[in-house]
C-alpha cells in the first residue's frame, strides 16, 4: 500500500507530523496489531492508521466545530484511531473509561459544553438521550471516516484532558496542549530507547495519563508497533509475551505480581524493557519478575498535570529498583518542608539532598491549566505533588509516601472525599468515611464505613447499587460496615487515622 499524506516537516512539532513522517516512510509497516477474542487478529499499517485518523479529523472538522469529545473507548484500534483524528482535528480531548456511569458522563459533559461522545454503539444508544452528538466505533472500524486527501493538521490547537484525583473533592481535569504532549512522548523516546522495530504492549487504559504518555505519544513518536489488549489478562499476556512478539511492556506493579508468580522457569520471551507506573514497585515483585523473566523492571513516575517525569532505568550503575530515578529532559524537582496539618501554611522551603519532605516538581510537559478548578504551580513553574521522598546527590529521586489522602487501588488513584461525597447523597447516610483496606502489598481494596441518617436503616445492598450508578466500579467499597458513631476530636473532627488504624490491624 501507498501513502497519498503529506511528508512532514523534517523536526516534527506536533504528534501528527511524526503519525505523517512513519505513514510517508514506512507506509507498509504494522502500526498496530490487536489481538481477536477468538484467534482472529486486527492489524493497521501505517498509511492505514495515518488515513483512518485523518478521516476522523475531517468529518469533526465539517460537522463538530468547536465541539469537545469524549471518547469513552476500551483500548482498541478505533481508540488510537479516535485519539489521533480528534488530535488532528484541534479539537479538546477528554478519554474516559466506557465503564463510567452516565451521571459521571453527563457531569463532564457539562463542564466542556457542546461535546460529542465517541463510543461502542451499545453504549451510544443508551445514552443517546444525553449525548445527541455520538459516534461509534463500528463506523470507525468499518472506514466510513477514512480519507486519502490531505486535511490540514490543526492539532497545535488541540488539547488532551485528563483526570487527576487531586486533595479534596472531586477529580479535577487537567488539560495539556500539544507542546506539552510532544515533549513527553520525545523524553520518553529517549529514556527508553524506542525504536520502529519495538512492539509495544499496551494492556494500560489509553485513558489514562501513563497510558496515553506510552500508547498514544511515545509510540507514535518512535514509530513503534503498539499492541493493544481491550484489559489486563495474565493469560493473554503471557501468550504474548511466550510467542516473542513483545520487546516492551509498560505496566503496574500487580500485573508484574500476577504474570510472574507462578513462573517455574524462565519465560522465552524477546521483551528487552519493563517498566512499573501507577504505584510503588515492591522489591519482593521486581525479584519475582526478574527470576522468572530474567529482565528488570525500570519506574516511570509522574502525574496526570505533567505527565511522565522521571524514569528509573537499569542502565543505572549502580542500580536502585526501589527508585524513580532521574528527571527526563528539562525536568526540575525540589522537596520541601511538609506542613504541621491540612489547615496550616506550607513552608516554602527546599530541603537538602537526601532530606525527606513533599516533592515538588517543574516541567516543560506542566498542563496549562484545570478546566474545573484554581490552583497549579506556583510563581516559579513548581507544582506539589502530594507525594513524599527524596533526592541524592545523584539526583536520583525515591518516594517514600503521600501527604495526600489518596489511596491506591491497583494502581488506580482514588480520593476517599470523592466516594464519602457520593455516599453521603443517599438518603440514609449521615456520614461516611472511606479507607484503605490493605489487600496485598501491590494493592489496596476500599472499605467504607457509615452511619446512619438518625431514623432511617441502611440497606447495604441497596446502598451498594447506589454507588455502582453514580462511580466507577474501582471506587465502589468492597466492605460498608454501619457504624453508630465515629471517633472525633475535640472540634468534632473525625479521627481518619484512628478508623484506618483499626482497619489495618485487622487485616494485618
Amino acid at each position: 500500500m501507498t501513502s497519498n499524506l503529506a511528508k512532514p516537516a523534517e523536526s516534527a512539532i506536533t504528534l501528527i507530523e511524526c503519525l505523517l513522517g512513519h505513514a510517508a516512510r514506512r507506509p507498509e509497516d504494522l502500526a498496530i496489531y490487536e489481538p481477536g477474542a477468538q484467534g482472529d487478529a486486527n492489524g493497521l499499517c501505517w498509511a492505514e492508521l495515518g488515513q483512518a485518523a485523518q478521516g476522523i479529523a475531517r468529518h469533526l472538522a465539517t460537522h463538530f466545530q468547536g465541539y469537545s469529545v469524549i471518547i469513552a473507548l476500551s483500548n482498541s484500534t478505533e481508540t488510537q484511531i479516535a485519539l489521533l483524528g480528534a488530535l488532528w482535528s484541534g479539537a479538546q480531548i477528554l478519554p474516559v473509561s466506557p465503564l463510567t456511569p452516565e451521571s459521571e458522563l453527563i457531569r463532564q459533559s457539562r463542564k466542556l459544553g457542546k461535546s460529542l461522545l465517541v463510543a461502542d454503539s451499545i453504549l451510544a444508544d443508551s445514552l443517546s438521550h444525553s449525548f445527541p452528538c455520538r459516534l461509534t466505533s463500528e463506523a470507525i472500524a468499518a472506514g466510513e471516516f477514512a480519507s486519502d486527501s490531505d486535511y490540514p493538521d490543526k492539532s497545535l490547537q488541540s488539547s488532551i484532558l485528563l483526570q487527576s484525583s487531586g486533595t479534596t473533592g472531586q477529580p479535577k481535569l487537567v488539560c495539556r496542549g500539544m507542546r506539552s504532549l510532544l515533549i513527553t512522548g520525545k523524553s520518553l523516546v529517549r529514556s527508553i530507547h524506542l525504536v520502529p522495530a519495538d512492539r509495544v504492549l499496551i494492556n494500560i487504559p489509553l485513558c489514562h495519563s501513563y497510558g496515553i504518555d506510552m500508547g498514544l505519544l511515545a509510540a507514535t513518536v518512535a514509530g513503534s508497533e503498539l499492541e493493544l489488549h481491550s484489559r489486563y489478562s495474565p493469560g493473554a499476556t503471557r501468550s504474548a509475551l511466550s510467542e516473542g512478539r513483545i520487546t516492551v511492556w509498560p505496566g503496574v506493579p500487580l500485573m508484574f505480581d500476577t504474570i510472574s508468580r507462578s513462573m517455574k522457569a524462565p519465560a522465552v520471551h524477546r521483551l528487552r524493557s519493563a517498566i512499573s507506573a501507577g504505584s510503588p514497585l515492591p522489591l519482593r515483585v521486581y525479584a519475582q519478575f526478574l527470576e522468572g523473566f530474567k529482565t528488570q523492571i525500570g519506574q516511570l513516575y509522574g502525574a496526570s498535570e505533567f505527565g511522565s517525569a522521571f524514569y528509573n532505568s537499569p542502565e543505572l550503575s549502580p542500580f536502585d529498583p526501589a527508585a524513580v530515578g532521574h528527571p527526563l529532559d528539562g525536568v526540575d524537582v525540589k522537596i520541601t518542608s511538609i506542613r504541621d496539618s491540612e489547615e496550616s501554611e506550607r513552608a516554602e522551603v527546599s530541603l537538602p539532598a537526601g532530606a525527606e519532605g513533599e516533592i515538588a516538581i517543574r516541567a516543560p510537559t506542566m498542563m496549562s491549566h484545570y478546566i474545573d478548578a484554581a490552583g497549579g504551580p506556583d510563581s516559579n513553574g513548581f507544582l506539589q505533588t502530594g507525594d513524599i521522598g527524596s533526592v541524592d546527590e545523584r539526583g536520583i529521586l525515591r518516594i517514600s509516601g503521600r501527604v495526600k489522602l489518596l489511596i491506591d487501588v491497583g494502581a488506580q488513584k482514588v480520593n476517599p472525599l470523592e466516594v464519602e461525597s457520593v455516599f453521603c447523597q443517599h438518603p440514609s447516610v449521615s456520614e461516611a468515611v472511606v479507607l484503605a483496606l490493605p489487600f496485598s502489598d501491590t494493592a489496596d481494596r476500599l472499605k467504607a464505613l457509615v452511619l446512619p441518617r438518625p431514623g432511617t436503616n441502611v440497606n447495604i445492598g441497596e446502598l451498594r447499587d447506589y454507588l455502582r450508578g453514580c462511580l466507577i466500579p474501582y471506587k465502589v467499597p468492597r466492605i460498608i460496615e454501619i457504624r453508630s458513631d465515629f471517633p472525633r476530636s475535640a472540634t468534632g473532627k473525625i479521627l481518619r487515622e484512628v478508623l484506618q488504624s483499626e482497619v489495618t490491624k485487622v487485616t494485618s
